[in-house]
């Protein structure tokens, strides 16, 4: 794939496995991710000013030697193409951002009186002017959704989109991952060129590009019991699960990213949630600093 194509699909928060791991590769992968950070950390009252785009240009490396030409100029079409998506994604957006940090939960009431909860390191974003004739909203990340009866509420993501009239549900999209599970009422969630309704029990997964059906017996999603749960997902989405619960950065064997992982955690014990998630895989904590955590095979 070409880079500038993988750079809009990064941006998009579409890769697949592959191309993540083709993302990886990307030489100045890192400066575009520092760059991404630094303007989403824009508030979303400085989203309408043209200053803000400025703002961009303070990224930039300094004026290159020649031998550097070719490089610099990379980097430049790499900061329009991120600061137009973003400028042009944002700026005509005036209404509510919010986000639950890593380690923490959020509730938020939303003007008709729908609840909504966020999963630690998630955001929704809405227009609280136009509610009453559109109730719809974006998501990243993780949220749980007790709707009010009443005109179709929407929930946004990147890689699909549920619809409903007044329903309990939840909404995972994690890199590459989009479930949806249903806890009362019907919803109809579009994902992977398919329409599909879910009724209390069901749920559906879109993994890569494999969109599979499954069932639950819980009336509500386990976080919101401080509890973590997965089935058959590859251990890079655990573990950055467990890094977003606890706000740590964890180390572990490469080779183990895309070995699948049925099991969970508890939120309450870093130590116990640590255990679980290593034992399984037959990984002990190794040495560890204040900064990192990190995991490291078992001697036989």
């Amino acid at each position: 794939m070409k880079q500038d194509d993988l750079i809009k699909k990064w941006l998009n928060d579409e890769l697949t496995e592959a191309e993540r791991a083709q993302w990886e590769t990307v030489e100045d992968r890192s400066f575009m991710e520092r760059l991404v950070a630094d303007a989403q950390a824009f508030r979303a009252a400085d989203q309408s000013q043209p200053e803000s785009f400025s703002r961009l240009k303070d990224r930039l490396p300094e004026k290159p030697t020649p031998e550097k030409q070719e490089r610099y100029w990379m980097r430049i079409a790499a900061v329009l193409v991120i600061g137009l998506a973003l400028w042009f994604g944002l700026s005509d957006f005036s209404g509510v951002v919010l986000d639950a940090p890593k380690g923490e939960q959020l509730s938020h009431v939303l003007p008709d009186r729908s609840e909504v909860r966020l999963n630690a390191g998630s955001r929704i974003t809405y227009s609280e002017k136009d509610w009453e004739s559109d109730r719809s909203l974006q998501l990243q990340g993780e949220a749980f959704f007790d709707v009010e009866k009443g005109a179709t509420f929407q929930v946004e993501t990147t890689i699909g989109s549920v619809q409903v009239l007044g329903t309990e549900f939840n909404v995972r999209q994690r890199k590459g991952l989009f479930q949806v599970r249903c806890f009362e009422g019907k919803v109809a969630v579009r994902t992977g060129g398919q329409t599909i309704e879910l009724t209390p029990g069901q749920g559906v997964r879109l993994l890569g590009e494999e969109v599979l059906k499954i069932t639950h017996n819980n009336t509500k999603p386990q976080w919101l019991e401080d509890q973590s749960h997965f089935e058959a997902l590859p251990y890079f989405m655990v573990m950055e699960e467990l890094m977003r619960q606890f706000d740590v950065t964890i180390q572990y064997p490469t080779d183990l990213q895309h070995e699948l992982f049925t099991g969970g955690f508890d939120h309450s014990s870093l130590e116990r949630a640590l255990r679980a998630v290593a034992s399984p895989m037959e990984l002990e904590v190794g040495p560890t600093t204040d900064a990192t955590i990190t995991l490291k095979k078992r001697a036989p």
